[in-house]
């Protein structure tokens, strides 16, 4: 049985703007940091930092949009505006965790660079095997070469291979990553362990 809230709904709304108000600076003052670093040449660690950082802040500002509530800052409440779409807020917010997330494993936690390479050459094989599967569906003119795929696949097999970190994994641990089902060695719940915010299992 759910159990009631003990707030009245005049202070359940009041702590619903509350926190609102908080999420719209918290995610300004990023945006604002992403516009101040754009254009500046920098290795392709930090490089790919800003790319994860930018949509980061671009699924949080879309969070926004869908949030019922005036917009910030003005007084005027329109017809639409105490609207939930809590589907289309759910999925938003998944996304920003899983973008948080990917920011960390990618980007923050201090690794050699062989195994950030090896992090890197994974995603970019799950990518490879994604974009693969929604090309397949389409019209063949517009599918890329089946001779292009193959010398794709077999560069960012070979990258993976070569890395010392992914050679130290189980033969069954390199043949599974090698399917490209996964798109990091580690799970959600061993990167939030990294991160602090949760127990190791």
């Amino acid at each position: 049985m759910v159990e009631e809230s003990k707030l009245s709904d005049v202070e359940l709304n009041e702590r619903y703007n509350e926190q609102r108000r908080k999420f719209y600076a918290a995610v300004a003052d990023c945006e604002c940091m992403s516009s101040a670093t754009a254009g500046r040449q920098t290795n392709e660690r930090r490089w790919w930092t800003s790319v994860i950082y930018a949509r980061l802040c671009t699924t949080a500002i879309s969070i926004i949009k869908v949030l019922p509530g005036p917009r910030l800052g003005s007084k005027d409440v329109g017809p639409l505006d105490g609207h939930w779409d809590f589907t289309a807020v759910a999925v938003l917010t998944r996304t920003l965790f899983e973008n948080r997330l990917a920011l960390y494993y990618l980007c923050l936690e201090e690794i050699d660079e062989d195994e950030w390479r090896s992090r890197l050459n994974l995603m970019q094989l799950h990518d490879f095997y994604s974009r693969k599967k929604v090309f397949d569906d389409m019209a063949p003119e517009d599918t890329p070469s089946l001779e292009n795929d193959c010398r794709v696949l077999e560069d960012l097999t070979n990258k993976l291979r070569s890395r010392k970190y992914f050679q130290s994994l189980g033969p069954k641990q390199q043949r599974e990553f090698l399917r490209g089902d996964r798109s990091s060695f580690l799970n959600h719940e061993e990167i939030l362990s990294r991160m602090g915010v949760a127990e190791p299992r």
